[in-house]
């Protein structure tokens, strides 16, 4: 088991351009249809304008990328890409001295954006603890295949937490040409504000970093996810599914099945139901809704006011056969499974959320 810092990000505005030649320039806005910037986006050391949307070095020897834009500088790299987070700085500020006379005060920036992530090797293949810790999270994720195989992504503007398999990355990124899922488990949590930083981590500059111990980092990483889990756990308060949003389901499967395709219709009525929602208020809604259908048809639709007694009455009967068979299968695939899923989310926080 490992932890190690996977992304570092830091700003500042504090820095010297002494040439510009062997930079990159944007001069054109991203937004299509808009005229090329006539805004200086910094300043160089003669106290010229450079007039761009901005400047930038991405370096092919040296891994890391450098932005400029309204005389705010970004240096991002990754720790995990060189022997340590010093060897890093060092080696990132000389190739910035000798490379493009660039000279960068580490001393005044602060870090606004920082990646920690926990590599473990697991029991069962990756692929396996995705519902696992879907039940853990209790909420909805972004499903990021393309850049992290079997991954889960929770994320809001300030945090995202990210699960995937680490070893079947790997492979793909080294175009290996056939792939598999592995057991080697990455989680990470990334933290894009320099305050919320601050006061998860206790560090504000690349410095302070550095006094971070690997079982430090560790203590963070569990205390920092532990309050992610907290917080999805909290904020997942489902709203109450209302009569109106069902009444059109139920007009629209109407239109669609017939008033005679009666078991087709109330399937598909409970299978896109909200799951948090018990048999009671389920059972209420659909006998509201289907009142208030009956009452929406005039009296001529319905042939006799026992037509529609009758109607109403086998909905509910149906409704009520239908429930019972779908929860007798799902009791038994619950009973199945819940031993599996319970042991694999054990050991999800045995590794993970334990320092």
């Amino acid at each position: 088991m490992r932890t190690s810092i996977d992304k570092v990000k830091v700003s500042g505005s504090f820095f010297e351009l002494n040439q510009i030649e062997t930079f990159g320039i944007n001069s054109h806005n991203k937004q299509p249809n808009e005229p090329i910037s006539e805004s200086s986006c910094c300043l160089d050391s003669k106290g010229n304008g450079v007039i761009a949307q901005n400047i930038y070095v991405h370096s092919e020897f040296v891994p890391y990328h450098l932005n400029i834009r309204d005389d705010r500088t970004t240096i991002e790299f990754n720790p995990n890409k060189f022997n340590s987070l010093d060897e890093a700085i060092k080696e990132i500020d000389n190739d910035l001295k000798q490379s493009h006379q660039f000279e960068f005060d580490w001393n005044q920036t602060r870090l606004s954006r920082l990646d920690i992530a926990m590599d473990c090797e697991m029991n069962n293949n990756v692929i396996h603890y995705k519902e696992p810790i879907k039940l853990l999270m209790k909420s909805r994720y972004r499903d990021n295949v393309t850049d992290y195989p079997h991954s889960l992504l929770y994320a809001n503007s300030v945090w995202q937490k990210c699960t995937y398999d680490k070893g079947l990355k790997n492979m793909i990124d080294a175009e290996v040409r056939e792939h598999f899922s592995t057991k080697q488990m990455r989680d990470e949590i990334r933290l894009m504000k320099p305050k919320y930083i601050e006061n998860n981590i206790g560090v504000s500059s690349v410095y302070d970093l550095l006094e971070l111990s690997e079982s430090n980092l560790k203590q963070s990483f569990v205390s920092t996810s532990l309050k992610f889990i907290k917080q999805q756990n909290e904020s997942v308060k489902k709203q109450p599914e209302q009569l109106d949003t069902i009444l059109d389901l139920f007009i629209h499967l109407i239109e669609t099945t017939g008033r005679n395709g009666r078991k087709e219709r109330i399937l598909t009525f409970l299978n896109t139901s909200n799951p948090d929602t018990n048999f009671f208020t389920q059972r209420k809604l659909f006998h509201q809704v289907v009142q208030e259908y009956a009452s929406s048809k005039s009296l001529e639709e319905w042939k006799s006011r026992q037509n529609k007694s009758v109607w109403i009455k086998r909905e509910l009967e149906t409704f009520d056969e239908m429930y019972r068979n779908q929860n007798a299968i799902r009791q038994l695939r619950t009973k199945q499974s819940d031993k599996s899923l319970n042991l694999k989310l054990d050991e999800y926080k045995a590794k993970f959320l334990v320092a």
